[in-house]
């Protein structure tokens, strides 16, 4: 097993892509979580999510579709969909390929923008 998984510390940022590239499936098994960029530059990646069930990751992940939720404190659970993701080629690349659709589609910086000047216009016009 210890050559399968590394420690590497702090990445430089201009660096993370080349290790989401090389990666065949990213968890996250934080217990909390605002909106996790990580999950969104995997899913820009192509990559398949295995996450716990937390209010921000719900927001991005659809179970099943492009990554897995999992049930907190389920390390059982948790061990299933990361295997069954590295065994079962096809289900990881189109979970990968649904979670780089979303991004495209819901996550691009003009859309953000556009959503962050919104939420702002609003504000002003009901204070």
């Amino acid at each position: 097993m210890d050559n399968h998984i590394l420690f590497l510390g702090e990445i430089p940022y201009e660096n993370i892509s080349l290790f989401y590239n090389a990666c065949d499936v990213f968890v996250l098994p934080s217990m909390m979580e605002g909106c996790p960029t990580t999950v969104l530059e995997a899913m820009a990646s192509a990559k398949p999510v295995v996450a716990l069930n937390i209010e921000g990751c719900r927001d991005l992940i659809r179970d099943g579709i492009n990554g897995f939720l999992v049930p907190l404190a389920d390390k059982e659970a948790l061990a299933e969909r990361i295997i069954r993701l590295l065994t079962e080629n096809q289900l990881a690349i189109q979970m990968g390929k649904e979670g780089r659709k979303m991004v495209e589609t819901k996550y691009t910086w003009e859309t953000i923008a556009k959503k962050t000047l919104d939420l702002y216009a609003h504000v002003c016009n009901v204070a």
